[in-house]
C-alpha cells in the first residue's frame, strides 16, 4: 500500500490516474483554523491573531480556489473531525470494493526459516 498525501494531489490528473482510491479529508473551516492556530503557535511562534489574519487573508481563499475543487476528484470523502478508526475503516472498505484496486499476493513464507 502506498499512501500519497498533499493539498494538491487530487488536482493533478497524472497522479490521480495512478491511484487505486482517491480520498479527500474534509474539515470545517473552524477546525482547519483551530489546527492551524495550534500548529503555527507551536512550530512557528505565531500569535493566535497573526494566524487568524493569515488564515482569512491567504489560507481560506487559496483553499477555496485550489483545494476544495479537488474534492470532486475523490472517490471517498471523510470528515476530518470524525473518529480516526472509523474513517480508516471506511477508506479500507472502499479500497477493497474499488475496481481499480490491485491487491498484491503476500510473499510466501520460507518454511525453513
Amino acid at each position: 500500500l502506498v499512501l500519497v498525501a498533499g493539498l494538491f494531489v487530487l488536482s493533478a490528473l497524472p497522479i490521480r490516474r495512478q491511484l487505486d482510491l482517491a480520498v479527500f479529508v474534509d474539515a470545517a473551516a473552524e477546525e482547519r483554523l483551530r489546527r492551524r492556530v495550534v500548529r503555527d503557535a507551536q512550530e512557528r511562534g505565531r500569535s493566535a491573531d497573526e494566524v487568524f489574519s493569515r488564515f482569512q487573508q491567504h489560507a481560506e481563499p487559496m483553499f477555496a480556489r485550489y483545494v476544495q475543487p479537488s474534492r470532486a476528484n475523490a472517490d471517498v470523502v471523510v470528515r476530518g473531525e470524525a473518529n480516526l478508526q472509523e474513517s480508516v475503516a471506511d477508506v479500507l472498505r472502499c479500497l477493497a470494493a474499488s475496481p481499480r484496486y490491485r491487491p498484491i499476493a503476500p510473499l510466501e513464507q520460507n518454511p525453513e526459516s
